[in-house]
C-alpha cells in the first residue's frame, strides 16, 4: 500500500490481495489516513488481484467512518476483480 496526501485529501493505492489476512491493516490504515485528512479519502485498488467479503467490509466499515465524521471516501480506480466484487453486491454507487 502506497499513502499520499495532496490538498488535505489522503489517496492509499493499494495492490495485491485483500483477504481475512490482510484485512485488519488495511482497515486500520485506511482509518487512521481518514482521521488526518480533513478533504477525505480516495482508494485507489487498480492493482488489487483478489478481493474478498473481508475485504468489502473493510470499505464499507471505513465509508461509514467517512460519512459518520461528514467526508467523502471515493475507490478512485478499480481492477475487473474489484468492479466485480462491488457491482454483484450493489456496493459500486457507495464508492463513487
Amino acid at each position: 500500500m502506497r499513502l499520499t496526501e495532496a490538498a488535505g485529501r489522503a489517496r492509499a493505492a493499494v495492490a495485491g490481495e485483500i483477504d481475512l489476512d490482510c484485512a485488519p491493516l488495511l482497515e486500520r490504515v485506511l482509518r487512521e489516513s481518514l482521521r488526518g485528512a480533513p478533504g477525505g479519502l480516495d482508494v485507489d485498488l487498480l492493482g488489487v488481484d483478489f478481493l474478498d467479503c473481508s475485504g468489502l467490509n473493510v470499505l464499507l466499515r471505513v465509508r461509514a467512518d467517512a460519512v459518520e465524521a461528514g467526508l467523502s471516501m471515493k475507490v478512485t480506480g478499480m481492477s475487473p476483480v474489484v468492479r466485480r466484487v462491488l457491482e454483484l453486491t450493489g456496493s459500486a454507487a457507495l464508492f463513487a
